[in-house]
C-alpha cells in the first residue's frame, strides 16, 4: 500500500534526479562536437565530462541535503562516494569512452540513492 506522505518524498526525489539530468542535457549545448578527423570520441566530451565533475559534489549534496537523514559528515562523505559512481556514469574522458559500461556506473549510482532511501520504492 501506498502511504502518501511517503509517495510525495519519493517523486520529490525522483524530479530531484529528472532535474538534475536536465542539468546535463542543457550542458551538452555548451560542447557541441568539435571537428576532427577521427570518426571516435570527439575531444569536446573532455569538456562535458570536467564540467559533470566540477558540479558534481554540489549536485551529490544537493540530493543527499534535500531527501535524507543523514548527519553533517556521513553527507559529506556519501556525497562523495555518489560523485564516483556519477562521474563514471558518462564515460572516460581520458580514453574518451562513453556507453561501454558506464552505464552500470549509472545503475549503481541509482541503486546507492536506493539503499540511501533517497529514491524508495513506492509500492512499499
Amino acid at each position: 500500500n501506498i502511504v502518501v506522505g511517503d509517495e510525495s518524498k519519493a517523486l520529490d526525489a525522483t524530479y530531484g534526479v529528472v532535474a538534475l539530468l536536465d542539468t546535463l542535457e542543457v550542458s551538452t549545448d555548451k560542447y557541441p562536437p568539435l571537428q576532427q578527423s577521427s570518426r571516435f570520441g570527439n575531444v569536446a566530451f573532455k569538456d562535458w565530462h570536467q564540467q559533470v565533475i566540477a558540479s558534481g559534489l554540489n549536485d551529490m549534496l544537493t540530493l543527499i541535503i534535500a531527501h535524507s537523514s543523514l548527519s553533517g559528515t556521513e553527507k559529506e562523505n556519501t556525497a562523495i562516494e555518489l560523485l564516483e559512481y556519477w562521474k563514471r556514469s558518462f564515460g572516460e574522458p581520458a580514453r574518451l569512452d562513453y556507453g561501454t559500461g558506464h552505464e552500470a556506473m549509472f545503475l549503481v549510482w541509482l541503486f546507492v540513492l536506493n539503499k540511501l532511501g533517497i529514491l524508495e520504492n513506492m509500492e512499499g
